[in-house]
Parts: C-alpha cells; sequence; structure tokens
C-alpha cells in the first residue's frame, strides 16, 4: 500500500511551487455498442493513468497527464444469470485524455526529481483533474442517450495503521 504521507511529502516542494494555469481536453473517444435494454441496470467500469508528462523545460511549466478509459456494461446483476444472457453485455465505451498545465514560480527550486514530479501526478495532478473527467463522462453519457453517469469522488484511504499490524 503506497504511503499518503510519504507521497505528500515527496509531492511537497512541487505543489509549493506550482499554480494550476489550464485544463485541456487532448483526446475523447466515445463509442455507443448499442442502446440499453430498459430496466435493466448499468454498470461500469473506470481506470485512469495520471503522470507527469516529460517536458524539455521543466523550469517554467508542468503538465501533468490523466489518462482515462470507462466501460458502460448492461446485464443480469444476479450472479445465477443463466448462461449465454445478455450479462455483462458492453454499451459503451470512453476515452479521455486531459492534461492540467501548471506554472512553476520563478523562485522554484531549478530542478524537481521524478519521484518528486510523480507523487506530485498522484497526489495534487489525481485531484485537480478527477473532476473534469467526472463532469465530461456525465455529459457524454447523457449526450449518448445514457442515463447521466457520475464517478465518485476521489477516496484517498487516510487509514493510518501499520501495514505491520
Amino acid at each position: 500500500m503506497v504511503d499518503l504521507n510519504e507521497l505528500r511529502n515527496l509531492a511537497a516542494r512541487v505543489a509549493a511551487s506550482a499554480d494550476l494555469v489550464d485544463v485541456r481536453l487532448f483526446h475523447l473517444d466515445l463509442t455507443l455498442e448499442r442502446v440499453p435494454v430498459k430496466g435493466h441496470a448499468l454498470s461500469y467500469s473506470f481506470d485512469s493513468v495520471v503522470e507527469v508528462q516529460e517536458s524539455n523545460d521543466q523550469s517554467t511549466a508542468l503538465l501533468v497527464d490523466g489518462s482515462y478509459d470507462v466501460t458502460l456494461r448492461q446485464g443480469d446483476t444476479d450472479a445465477h444469470a443463466e448462461e449465454g444472457s445478455d450479462a455483462d453485455e458492453v454499451i459503451a465505451y470512453l476515452k479521455i485524455q486531459l492534461a492540467a498545465l501548471y506554472e512553476i514560480h520563478e523562485d522554484a527550486p531549478e530542478e524537481f526529481a521524478d519521484e518528486e514530479l510523480d507523487a506530485f501526478a498522484q497526489t495534487t495532478g489525481l485531484l485537480t483533474l478527477h473532476p473534469y473527467v467526472r463532469e465530461l463522462v456525465a455529459s457524454m453519457t447523457s449526450r449518448m442517450g445514457l442515463p447521466a453517469l457520475h464517478l465518485g469522488t476521489v477516496r484517498i484511504n487516510l487509514d493510518k495503521r501499520n501495514d505491520d499490524d
């Protein structure tokens, strides 16, 4: 399990030196495979990768890139669904790429370690981009004629128990 306090500490120098300037949509791919059957439950899977994008000039700007895959399914949620039924049939796919642009203060350290940048992406970058993804998914699923899909908020594990317990 990743230690949240360790990530925060690693990200602190970057976070203290960066101001959010813009969030941009780089890629959006929507596919509606079929119209769902009314009255049947929809489920979804959500996968994301948030990382610092390589930059030639890290001294003035920092780009945190988020790639998101959402798959909507419909089917019999009963664990005893008959074999060969339409259980877990794919309804739609959404592939999204967003990036958050941060400006680095002039008085910032000359360079940040890769570990610091990665920790910044996994903390501040994640928290910055997720609300934009939530809104985009809700809006696009609605525009596809599906019930608007509202993703959950980002949950940060605050369990302070030691892994050895």
